[in-house]
């Protein structure tokens, strides 16, 4: 739940982010003469930068999921080896009672 309201509040912040970046490119600081200038070379700037922020998201997203699914695992595997220490000293005791009931039946 807290991870969700993580992801909404970053998305609230690059949707406000991109905003202000398309608001404030997109205003004129000057009443210059119109000269004859590559626009194209603007919105690709506006193009790679927004596509740097969406990138950076995806980033952080799978760097929460690779936490998460670290974490799994980590649970997964201390799970994993109490069952085996269990399994291991059951496995233990009845081979030491076994050894010494064996050893008690040879001396009568």
């Amino acid at each position: 739940m807290n991870f969700i309201k993580l992801i909404k509040s970053k998305i609230i912040l690059t949707a406000l982010a991109s905003l202000t970046l398309v608001t404030v490119t997109a205003q004129t600081t000057n009443t210059a003469p119109a000269q004859a200038t590559d626009s194209g070379y603007n919105q690709l700037a506006i193009l790679l930068i927004l596509m740097i922020i969406v990138l950076a998201f995806v980033i952080w997203g799978m760097g929460q999921v690779l936490t998460a699914l670290g974490r799994q695992l980590v649970d997964k595997e201390k799970k994993s080896s109490q069952v085996l220490t269990t399994i291991l000293v059951i496995g233990i005791v009845i081979i030491y009672t076994g050894f010494v009931c064996t050893n008690r039946t040879r001396r009568h």
